[in-house]
């Protein structure tokens, strides 16, 4: 979807539940979240399932790559081999550079990160030897746990 910002659907809804169950027996001191509205959707619903009241820290460099014309339309192979052409795009550098400054806010240890699965790879790419996790790129919905 890209940074359309569209709320969660059914399936989107049914996965966050999922996650929430193997979320519960973990230690969380802190929620980042996307501005987008399906990942503050995402964060506001595993929230409500600890026991205690955890902060939930927007951070807008957390949201999704901006795909800009190609947004809306069935991912192909052709179009992510030129997406660097294509000048409604967001950069990869750009992107990157607001991803990083974004991931280097996070400071604390327990941290639950909701995002979108572009985000996650380039964090995977700007951290490639302090990341360990055996997931190239997660399914929407899937809790992925990051050692750095």
């Amino acid at each position: 979807m890209g940074s359309i910002d569209l709320p969660l659907n059914k399936i989107g809804k049914l996965e966050v539940e999922k996650v929430a169950n193997k979320l519960e027996k973990l230690t969380i001191d802190v929620i980042y979240s996307s501005p987008l509205i399906r990942a503050l959707e995402t964060a506001n619903i595993l929230r409500s399932n600890f026991p205690k009241n955890i902060d939930l820290v927007v951070l807008d460099g957390l949201a999704e790559r901006s795909y800009g014309e190609l947004e809306g339309k069935e991912k192909n192979k052709q179009d992510r081999s030129i997406l660097n052409e294509i000048s409604s795009v967001e950069s990869k550098k750009i992107f990157m550079e607001r991803v990083n400054s974004s991931f280097l806010k996070i400071d604390r240890e327990n941290a639950l990160v909701i995002s979108h699965s572009a985000v996650f790879t380039a964090i995977q790419e700007l951290y490639p030897n302090e990341i360990n996790s055996a997931l190239v790129k997660p399914d929407n919905g899937e809790f992925v746990t990051l050692y750095i």
